[in-house]
């Protein structure tokens, strides 16, 4: 089979959430003996690149940004136009894009066009309640009635995304996110720091790490040893203020020298080195599309709390893997750490069930690429 992956943030260069699953998904299909091409546009360059990384055939074309009123109009023309020349010349089985802002508002004629739901900016600007751009909403809202197959990385994802664009019965198929089990592996460690809380994730506001550092206040009078350790870049801030000021300033006077903000660590070995030494890893997102970064320690068998709503229940299960918590209510963020802190049985279950679960549902190479496979076969049948 011959797949290409459309995505314009594709590692080693600066990359979000899109450009991780890409190059994840973009492998875990060429460990299985397939064809595969990534294709996308980048600011910044002189001229085309194309390239091998690791098995995989990645090409970076110009950039043309228009300048204007219609500019994000034209940028999609010009986008579209550039992608159809490049598969007159290519021939492709399946060609994937994500739905973020709507880039093939008026969708691909080729049997075999797949758009991936990873939570739009439709999907996070209404239920968080922001404002957002409605001519985004209207580009993803176009993408989505004049795309036939549809995959999602949640069922609460897929459901709530196609409900707000007004196409609440039309079919998706959901194939959740994926870790590498057995790169995790070796990190995995018997022993832990007592009371040591991590968070691993983007330092921002609706990531609930204000909640998070509110909620140590509570869990430090309680227990003196604990310890709350930050990992993920710091550029966020607000008025000016940065946010380690802004998180240390919640913090009372007396336990601040337990806040370890850490900031952007210099290798994903460095991250998986902290988790595994967590005694709990807690993430009270407002919201997501899937969420990732849970997975990653529940496979090395840490306790997780995770938020209750959204697709939360789809990755943790409460009681067993982690606990659910209410991401907006530092209270219960704190109970819910505390719990774990006490109860011994809760966190052997959680090393047990948790990378149990991991490789039954969130496997790259095993049940990830499988499912991913069965979809696409299905679409060409």
């Amino acid at each position: 089979m011959r797949i290409l992956y459309i995505c314009n943030e594709y590692p080693p260069g600066v990359h979000g959430g899109i450009g991780s699953f890409t190059r994840d998904i973009a492998e875990a299909m060429f460990a299985k003996g397939h064809e595969v091409t990534v294709w996308g546009v980048y600011s910044g360059l002189n001229e085309s690149i194309s390239e091998v990384i690791n098995g995989i055939q990645v090409v970076r074309e110009v950039l043309v940004q228009g300048n204007g009123r219609f500019s994000s109009l034209k940028y999609r023309w010009i986008f579209q136009r550039l992608l159809k020349q490049y598969l007159q010349k290519n021939e492709f089985d399946i060609v994937e894009c994500q739905e973020w802002l709507g880039l093939l508002p008026f969708s691909l004629n080729h049997r075999g066009f797949v758009v991936r739901l990873h939570g739009a900016a439709i999907f996070f600007d209404k239920l968080l309640e922001r404002k957002g751009n409605r001519l985004a909403h209207w580009f993803e809202k176009r993408m989505l009635a004049n795309s036939k197959n549809l995959v999602a990385v949640s069922d609460y994802c897929g459901a709530e995304t196609l409900k707000l664009c007004g196409l609440g019965n039309k079919p998706y198929k959901v194939v959740y996110n994926a870790v590498d089990i057995e790169k995790l592996q070796k990190y995995q460690s018997e022993d832990f720091k007592l009371f040591k809380i991590v968070f691993a994730n983007s330092v921002l506001r609706k990531k609930g790490v204000f909640e998070l550092v509110e909620s140590f206040n509570l869990v430090a009078e309680k227990f003196p040893m604990a310890e709350l350790h930050i990992i993920g870049k710091l550029g966020y801030s607000e008025k000016g203020v940065i946010i380690r000021n802004l998180l240390e300033e919640i913090v009372y006077i007396d336990f601040r020298d337990r806040l370890k903000i850490r900031g952007w660590l210099d290798s994903a070995d460095d991250v998986y080195k902290e988790l595994s030494t967590a005694h709990v890893c807690v993430y009270p997102s407002h919201m997501e599309g899937f969420g990732i970064a849970p997975v990653e320690p529940m496979a090395l068998g840490k306790p997780v709390l995770f938020m209750k709503n959204g697709p939360g229940r789809e990755v943790v299960e409460d009681e067993v893997t982690g606990l659910l918590i209410d991401s907006f209510s530092p209270s219960d963020i704190a109970e819910k750490i505390i719990r774990v802190f006490e109860d011994i049985s809760l966190v052997e279950r959680c090393k047990v069930e948790g990378p149990k679960r991991v490789k039954e549902l969130f496997d790259k190479n095993g049940v990830f690429a499988e499912k991913n496979l069965d979809f696409y076969k299905g679409i060409l049948k």
